[in-house]
Formats: C-alpha cells, structure tokens, sequence
C-alpha cells in the first residue's frame, strides 16, 4: 500500500465530519408514485360520481329571442321535445302526468319558478296547453327559455 500523508488524512475525515447527514427530513420515506395513484383514484371517483347531464339524450332546437332574462339557478324545468317527449326536472312523464307533477311542484315549492323548455317545432297550442296548466296549478311565475343568437354567444355578462 502507498504511503498516504498524514494531513491528507486528517483532512478527509474532517470533512466526513463536516458533511454528514445528521438528520433525515422525514422519518420514513415517501413513495411518490404511490400517493400519484392515491390522488388520481380519488379525482376519477369524483369525476364518475358527479352528474354532468340533466338530461341526457335530448336535443333541443330552442327558438331564438333578442332579449334574454335570466331565471332563478333553482327554477324546476319542463322539457318538451319535438316528439312530444316530456321532461320534469331529469325524469321523463307522460302528457297526462304533467298536470298532477306542476300540482306537487306548487304546492311543495310555491314561490319556485317553472322554466318551459320546448323545442322550435312544438306547436303554440301544446305550449299555451301547459302554460295554462302551470297557472291554474298554482305555479306563479312561469318563464320560456330562448336560445342565444350568434352575436350574443360572445358576451360575457357582469
């Protein structure tokens, strides 16, 4: 073995010394991909719990108006579809079901808002037919929704 210098030694183990790792940051060691597949489970259990369709399955050509008011987040929806399908919130009634559903709605929930959705080919008569049945069930406000048109699509209102 080759003869090391006395002061080159000294000066190793001072720096062994010097530049050992007293302490850890954690106590155990983390597993990183781990937690990845924890946090991802959890985001796709969300994603899968979560509704994002009220009504799947239904296409709408809604007639379009100028002039768009806004009605309550919480009004109760009525769905009319070209085929005569109808709609109360998410669950589908027959035609004879809707007066005895805006009767339940009046009187369970009298100051909530009936947002008519009906498509552009649903004859006025089928529209004014339930628009009366609203009124004389005791709803008090009932509103038409309305599609945008091009040039509003654009506006972001305040």
């Amino acid at each position: 073995m080759k003869h090391v210098e006395p002061y080159i030694l000294d000066n190793i183990t001072f720096f062994q010394k010097r530049y050992r790792v007293h302490h850890r940051l954690s106590p155990f060691d983390l597993d990183v991909p781990a937690i990845a597949d924890v946090v991802l489970l959890f985001i796709f259990f969300f994603i899968m719990s979560s509704s994002f369709i009220v009504q799947p399955g239904i296409k709408l050509s809604l007639p379009v108006a100028t002039v768009n008011q806004g009605v309550p987040y919480s009004a109760m929806v009525l769905t009319v579809t070209k085929e005569g399908m109808v709609f109360f919130g998410d669950e589908r009634i027959s035609l004879d079901d809707v007066e005895t559903a805006l009767t339940q709605l009046a009187f369970e929930e009298p100051e909530r808002t009936l947002l008519l959705q009906a498509d552009g080919q649903v004859t006025h008569h089928e529209l004014m037919r339930i628009y009366d049945l609203a009124i004389k069930t005791g709803v008090k406000e009932v509103a038409l929704a309305a599609g945008l048109r091009q040039d509003q699509m654009n506006v972001v209102l305040p």
